[in-house]
């Protein structure tokens, strides 16, 4: 491929280097890019080549590009912080000294964030654009993504707004993707009409997380943005209480636009007496239970509106879809089936699996996922879960705290990412370098992944397993039974509201402190199952439920 007889607009090879692309009928001549941008051609990473710019904002640039080795067109996004940032002629960026720490800042989430949606597969989620790459260069950071040729919601509701059923059909995928995202304590920040691009197809996908933070991480040097009449008013206040709460007012405000056509009153607006007038007050078809939902997301103090997208999105469709009785018949069968199983002894196994009979022993239970036999007769908690059980749980970011010491908690070695990092114990106050998220990449069997939340690897013990083996964290997965882990449930901790569990290996060993030490700095490693041993058990603890905690930002030494 002739690179120089790209053309800017599709990324084709182009008959001669001036004139008009055959394919798209773009004239690379005719192109003129803003003076902050980079120009077209500009090699990136060593094997994307830039296109034209696809759009700006506040705080970065978007290109299209190809990927040269793949051969495929991309979107790659560049972090630059318009008000600050200075691009020299050779396209390297800088920023005031007064100004390095904010851009410093801005860049390690604009990583971060980018860590965590990489994390998504298309089977994951189809609301949310795909991240394929990240990178630093040029003083800056860059995100590539899949490029979606499309239209935006905005450009569709233009042409005519839309019915409930249309938006509701619309958005789907788009709630679901923010509450994939906000399992790993992310907030958008930035859900608005011109950030939703419907395909070809008639898919509607999620752009622009240049904006994107975790949840509590608001410093000094933030660079605030928000959109009128889509940003509540804590988005724009230096010390405003953001979370999930504040992606649900963003939503809500873009369903809004899509049934009316028009915006609702800003923020700052309706703070100083403006209303929010009802859809149906403007001729909107809507049912009064979907009406009222959508405004109670639109409340202007936060603690007054839902206070997760999954409670949003539940209230709005069961207010709006009629019972299906054959449903409530099988769901009332299998509730009947479910009564009797207890009776009978049967054991409900990880993701509702049932487990043979014949491992029921007496004197304790043998789960048939594990073939570990518990110490415990079977036990029923206030929680309605099994002693010795397989359990499951929400996918996100965990802290695991020691049973034992609960100032202690599972952690990586001084806050390090380095491949072959060990997992110790260390005192409490590390726990923000040392979170934990729960994957279901190989999931299927009942089993999770754990990753270090800060490193994006894999918690496994180096084609291993045996007892006594340090576990520690790897880029790459080694062995399929080592890096797969599954929570088997202890007990419950009714004041902290925490599920106490031991987390044995595929392999069929447990995660325990050396030799059994509670010492601080301990390291981890694989022990035999025993459920009477306090040190094997952690309590889990999902970090997005405390929003007051401050990460911590973790540095390579």
């Amino acid at each position: 491929m002739d690179f120089k007889k790209i053309c800017f607009n599709c990324m084709q090879e182009k008959t001669s280097v001036d004139g008009f692309c055959s394919n798209c009928g773009f004239k690379n001549e005719d192109y003129s890019g803003a003076a902050n941008e980079l120009p077209p051609l500009t090699p990136l990473n060593g094997k994307y080549l830039l296109g034209r710019s696809l759009g700006s904002g506040g705080f970065g640039i978007t290109y299209l590009a190809l990927d040269t080795n793949l051969k495929v067109v991309v979107a790659i996004k560049e972090l630059f912080l318009k008000k600050i940032s200075v691009r020299s002629q050779n396209g390297m960026v800088s920023v005031s000294q007064k100004d390095r720490r904010c851009f410093e800042d801005n860049k390690r989430r604009f990583l971060k964030e980018a860590q965590v949606l990489a994390m998504f597969s298309e089977k994951d989620n189809e609301g949310v654009v795909q991240v394929k790459d990240y990178f630093e260069e040029k003083n800056t950071a860059y995100i590539v993504m899949e490029y979606l040729n499309g239209v935006t919601l905005r450009e569709e509701v233009k042409r005519i707004p839309l019915t409930f059923d249309e938006m509701r059909d619309y958005m789907e995928p788009i709630c679901h993707a923010l509450m994939k995202i906000h399992q790993f304590n992310v907030v958008h920040l930035d859900v608005t009409p011109d950030n939703i691009i419907l395909l070809e197809n008639q898919q509607a996908k999620l752009l622009d997380f240049g904006v994107a933070k975790t949840i509590g991480e608001r410093e000094i040097n933030d660079q605030y943005s928000f959109k009128r009449g889509y940003s509540p008013l804590e988005q724009r206040r230096v010390n405003g209480r953001i979370g999930e709460w504040t992606d649900v007012y963003s939503t809500a405000a873009t369903m809004y636009y899509c049934l009316t056509g028009e915006k609702t009153a800003d923020a700052d607006e309706r703070a100083a007496g403006e209303e929010v007038i009802r859809p149906s007050d403007l001729g909107v078809k809507i049912s009064a239970n979907a009406e009222n939902a959508i405004m109670r997301a639109l409340e202007m103090e936060p603690e007054d509106r839902y206070q997760t997208m999954d409670e949003f999105w539940d209230d709005l469709n069961s207010r709006t879809k009629t019972v299906n009785k054959k449903l409530l018949c099988v769901m009332g069968i299998i509730a009947i089936i479910a009564v009797l199983a207890v009776f009978e002894g049967i054991k409900l196994g990880s993701g509702g699996k049932t487990t043979n009979p014949k491992h029921r022993e007496s004197g304790g239970i043998v789960s048939a996922d594990t073939g570990i036999e518990s110490t415990e007769s079977v036990v029923k908690d206030g929680q309605g879960s099994f002693v010795g059980k397989p359990i499951d749980v929400n996918l996100g970011t965990y802290i695991f705290e020691n049973a034992s010491d609960r100032n202690l908690i599972m952690g990586v070695d001084r806050g390090l990412g380095d491949d072959g990092t060990p997992l110790t114990l260390n005192e409490y106050e590390f726990s923000n370098k040392n979170r934990f998220l729960v994957t279901d990449e190989i999931a299927d069997d009942g089993f999770y992944n754990l990753r270090a939340a800060h490193t994006n690897s894999f918690i496994e013990t180096a084609d291993s397993k045996n007892v006594g083996e340090v576990v520690r964290q790897f880029a790459k997965m080694t062995n399929d039974e080592t890096e797969k882990w599954q929570f088997v449930y202890c007990g419950h901790d009714d004041e902290k509201d925490m599920d106490e569990v031991i987390i044995i290996n595929a392999a069929g060993s447990v995660l325990a402190p050396k030799d059994g030490c509670i010492t601080s700095g301990t390291e981890i490693v694989l022990t035999d199952y025993d459920q009477d041993e306090v040190s094997q058990k952690w309590f889990m603890r999902w970090n997005a439920k405390n929003y007051d905690e401050k990460d911590v930002v973790v540095n390579h030494e």
